[in-house]
């Protein structure tokens, strides 16, 4: 069975370009790790994420807020509606085996974040802010890394699928 990951982040409103510009590079690498990319189906870090794994030829899967596949971003194989606006963001963790959050620039993304703490799946914050990281210390949350880099998530991320 393949490992899926899930690479949370802000939509189009509140991701930056850089933000964007890294989840299309995570997507690429989740793909070369044979995994299925899972995302929140939606615009900004989701669907670049997508869109850099279908680049690489990677399976990606959406679990979307609404019941409308229109809505949904051109870069899924296999698009979930829900029909759950927010509440889809606990099925988004827990269906994944891997969390990579892209900045958490968002109360969606923190809203994942915080359900990936409480249910103890390994997550990789990239591009978190220092008070971000800070409060994560603070919770004693040992299953939440933060990488400064590309090449850090990648090592990071194929030691967690081991």
């Amino acid at each position: 069975m393949k490992k899926i990951i899930g690479v949370m982040g802000p939509g189009k409103e509140q991701a930056t370009q850089e933000d964007i510009d890294c989840a299309f590079e995570i997507g690429k690498l989740v793909a070369k790790t044979d995994s299925v990319l899972l995302c929140g189906g939606m615009s900004g870090t989701m669907e670049a994420s997508a869109k850099g794994a279908q680049k690489v030829g990677g399976l990606t899967v959406g679990i979307g807020p609404t019941k409308d596949k229109q809505d949904m971003n051109k870069h899924l194989d296999i698009p979930l509606l829900t029909s759950m606006h927010a509440g889809r963001n606990f099925m988004n963790v827990i269906s994944s085996d891997v969390l990579v959050f892209v900045s958490v620039g968002s109360p969606g993304t923190l809203s994942e974040l915080a359900f990936a703490i409480q249910t103890g799946k390994p997550s990789i914050v990239i591009r978190g802010s220092e008070k971000l990281k800070s409060y994560i210390v603070e919770l004693s949350s040992e299953s939440v890394t933060f990488v400064d880099s590309l090449d850090e998530l990648d090592k990071k991320l194929k030691k967690l699928l081991r």
